[in-house]
């Protein structure tokens, strides 16, 4: 679980450079692969952790509504 970031505005679509090269946006270590729900504590998003090569789910909360 990370903790921090909310969904505050991020778009979580691929961005491209100027070779062509697909890059997915980034959450700590973790590459983001598409939000899977939005609340009103947070966001929770399918990701992959490159480190171990495994899918996770990323669950965000939205810390800057409270402080």
């Amino acid at each position: 679980m990370i903790l921090g970031g909310g969904g505050g505005g991020r778009s979580n679509a691929s961005l491209i450079d100027t070779a062509g090269n697909v890059e997915k946006p980034m959450l700590g270590r973790y590459e983001i692969e598409k939000e899977l729900g939005k609340g009103a504590m947070g966001v929770v998003y399918l990701g992959r952790d490159p480190k171990i090569n495994r899918i996770v789910a990323i669950k965000t909360m939205a810390l800057s509504q409270e402080f």
